[in-house]
């Protein structure tokens, strides 16, 4: 008898121990899916923050391209001074500056010389050399297409005679992905 209670125990024993093992097993399987759900929602959350990153990002840098823009006009208000043809359309401030255009400035009827400059954001603004017009009478104009550049500058160096020298307005230039 001691012999089949003995054995009626480890059975008990065994039972209790499997159920145990099979509750663990089903507690474990529930965290797993817990733990797979919550990764995909991070992931999701994860994704929808790279979104909004880039898109502040791009906000953030349309933002900084009109201040700049304003900022050029506000420093330089005379931007009448440039006659353009074709003339250029705007967008937030910035002439869209795609193609063949002539340039002519306006005024200036007793000045020797007026150079052409350009510059661009990629290389600090540092002038580059487009060309000269020496012969004012058909006005002071450069003809031509200006280098691609995202955010570009575009002035004249007036030269009068005495060795005076003046410059333009600044007209804030960009391209229009032509």
């Amino acid at each position: 008898m001691v012999v089949l209670m003995f054995a009626a125990l480890i059975v008990i024993t065994g039972c209790s121990k499997d159920k145990e093992k099979e509750n663990l097993r089903s507690e474990v399987s529930t965290l797993q899916e817990q733990v797979t759900r919550l990764e995909t929602e991070n992931k999701d959350l994860k994704a929808q923050l790279d979104q909004a990153t880039l898109k502040n990002a791009d906000e953030k840098r349309q933002s900084e391209d009109l201040t700049k823009a304003l900022e050029a006009r506000l420093i330089h208000q005379e931007l009448n001074q440039f006659q353009i043809t074709p003339a250029l359309p705007t967008d937030s401030g910035w002439l869209i500056a795609d193609g063949e255009h002539t340039y002519t400035l306006s005024g200036h009827k007793a000045a020797t010389q007026v150079t052409f400059y350009w510059a661009d954001g990629s290389d600090s603004y540092k002038p580059r050399l487009l060309g000269q017009d020496k012969n004012g009478a058909d006005g002071w104009s450069w003809k031509g297409t200006l280098p691609f550049g995202n955010m570009r500058a575009f002035w004249a160096e007036i030269e009068y005679p005495g060795g005076i020298t003046v410059h333009s307005a600044v007209l804030p230039l960009r391209s229009g992905g032509k």
